[in-house]
């Protein structure tokens, strides 16, 4: 299938500005996919990143996150640990902590 890791992509031409649209399977040595990208939506992407950034922004600064938080273990940007906690050696998954946006329809 043309598109997949490891297949040829053919040359460079006047589709290559669309390439985000496209969705792309990452295959193992078998063939077995093990990962897909997905494309961009061709419309309402903008709305629906637009609205993502919004309640991202509004939700940091709820929580007292902006430019002077120290950077987190993550990267270098404020970091929140949320969800469900299964690591660290612990005997029982742990609740870290949940957090309104999930419930956001823009999410």
């Amino acid at each position: 299938m043309p598109g997949m890791a490891g297949e040829p992509h053919g040359s460079v031409g006047p589709n290559q500005a669309n390439m985000h649209r496209v969705t792309h399977l990452i295959l193992d040595c078998n063939k077995t996919v093990i990962a897909v990208l997905l494309g961009q939506p061709r419309e309402g992407w903008d709305e629906v990143h637009d609205g993502a950034v919004r309640r991202i922004k509004k939700t940091a600064a709820r929580m007292g996150l902006d430019e002077t938080t120290p950077h987190g273990r993550r990267g270098p940007y404020p970091s929140v640990a949320y969800g469900i906690s299964y690591g660290g050696g612990q005997p029982a998954s742990v609740i870290l902590l949940i957090l309104p946006i999930l419930s956001d329809p823009d999410m």
